[in-house]
């Protein structure tokens, strides 16, 4: 599904906000369970969407298990590496520097805010099992997993290097093999 504001969805990005992309992911979860018959799904994300899912699990009890793919942990630094992205590009293309925009998306104050204050470090979701592939080793991962572990959710952590395509050229941002391999055959051992 796309989100509010992007892809072809309705609205425009500009209106987009991170609780209205949490309901989208709990709308996407009611049409799935309804079209599969499924009383139970896995939610899969990537980057910002990994950690929307954990979030728009929160309060469900239909949610199995979520599979997450270097999710945001900071949304503070999130911010600070698109900005610096954006200027890297701007420079390499010999364009002045656009305020208030990044990847040629606009950032209003709301979707600002809203990614400065990513926090998923004190969630419990309520499910049986975490699955975290990660591009690098990080501290804030181990902790994640930590604390999941704490509440007997049991947690797979993955690392997995070269899987982080948001930080390549377009042509080359392609989905590794490698992770989506990772994510099935991690769901289908949740199914036995």
């Amino acid at each position: 599904f796309d989100y509010y504001g992007s892809g072809d969805s309705e609205g425009d990005y500009a209106e987009a906000t991170l609780a209205q992309w949490r309901r989208d992911i709990s709308k996407a979860v009611n049409v799935c369970k309804q079209r599969s018959g499924c009383e139970k799904v896995v939610l899969v994300g990537l980057r910002t969407g990994a950690t929307l899912a954990m979030q728009a699990s929160m309060g469900r009890n239909d949610i199995e298990a979520l599979a997450l793919w270097s999710p945001v942990l900071d949304g503070q630094l999130l911010l600070r590496e698109w900005v610096a992205s954006q200027r890297k590009y701007e420079r390499g293309m010999g364009y002045s520097p656009v305020e208030n925009e990044v990847f040629g998306l606009p950032m209003t104050r709301t979707m600002h805010d809203d990614l400065g204050r990513l926090d998923i470090s004190n969630l419990t979701p309520p499910v049986r099992q975490v699955l975290v592939v990660h591009h690098e080793a990080d501290a804030r991962v181990n902790s994640l997993k930590s604390k999941l572990d704490g509440f007997g959710i049991k947690v797979e952590h993955i690392i997995m290097e070269k899987i982080a395509i948001w930080l390549k050229e377009t042509p080359d941002a392609i989905v590794p093999h490698e992770v989506l391999h990772t994510v099935t055959n991690w769901q289908k051992k949740l199914a036995i």
